[in-house]
């Protein structure tokens, strides 16, 4: 499988990810959760490729990150909602796409399909976390990104193009390349690019003694300038750059 294709199939997955949390109104650091379950996963098992179809559907383990991302979240739902809301995002007929709209698709639990997809999801669940290795706490970057940003008395605009550009990155593994902070750094930095804005001229406020006083965003942060510019070119390569080729 070429890496274009790879990185196809994670958006598609992370896609569905966003689908199924929409249908179920699951909060938005759950679905972050899942998205970054399913790259952490894909690091390490293969995609679905070729006619015998070797590897992991990444629909199938789509669902199944829900699955888990709810549990681990505490944000519980049950396995048979799970199920509709994945039978629910992956019917793309008309009448499919309405019932997904208005929420009102129910799966029947004795047909072949709805055996099929608890089937997929408690089986892969296992397969998914001995792959996590059992580690399922996820750091946010939008939580430290929004806790930065607070202390460095950012303009509401600015804190909300960060935030779109922290949640397209969770569509391509480079939100798994870079620990939490340097990720929220950098789409903060890539913020102020965007809207030409200098991130030299934020200070830290509220602070505890004088040296704080002259602590800048880097440190608010706590990461280096070039770790965040780092962050800030491999979203905009590998997210933007990269879907804006894929374009028809």
């Amino acid at each position: 499988m070429s890496p274009i294709e790879e990185k196809q199939r994670r958006f598609k997955g992370v896609n569905a990810i966003y689908r199924m949390a929409e249908y179920m109104r699951l909060p938005q650091h759950v679905m972050n959760t899942a998205a970054i379950y399913l790259h952490r996963f894909y690091m390490r098992k293969p995609l679905e490729y070729g006619p015998a179809k070797i590897g992991h559907s990444h629909y199938e383990i789509a669902a199944t990150c829900v699955f888990l991302a709810c549990k681990v979240e505490e944000s519980h739902r049950k396995l048979l909602s799970v199920i509709d809301a994945a039978m629910a995002s992956f019917d793309k007929t008309p009448a499919g796409s309405q019932r997904w709209a208005e929420r009102t698709f129910r799966a029947d639990p004795s047909s072949k399909e709805f055996a099929r997809w608890r089937d997929i999801i408690l089986l892969s669940e296992e397969t998914v976390l001995e792959t996590l290795c059992f580690d399922l706490i996820v750091e946010h970057p939008h939580e430290i990104l929004v806790k930065a940003c607070s202390r460095l008395n950012v303009d509401a605009d600015l804190v909300r193009v960060a935030w779109t550009i922290l949640n397209d990155s969770l569509r391509d593994a480079t939100c798994v390349m870079f620990e939490a902070p340097v990720l929220a750094a950098g789409a903060f930095y890539r913020a102020c690019q965007q809207q030409q804005v200098d991130p030299s001229h934020f200070k830290g406020r509220w602070p505890k003694d004088a040296e704080e006083c002259q602590w800048t965003w880097v440190d608010i942060f706590d990461v280096d300038e070039a770790e965040a510019a780092e962050a800030a070119a491999a979203i905009e390569k590998d997210v933007y750059q990269f879907h804006e080729q894929q374009a028809p």
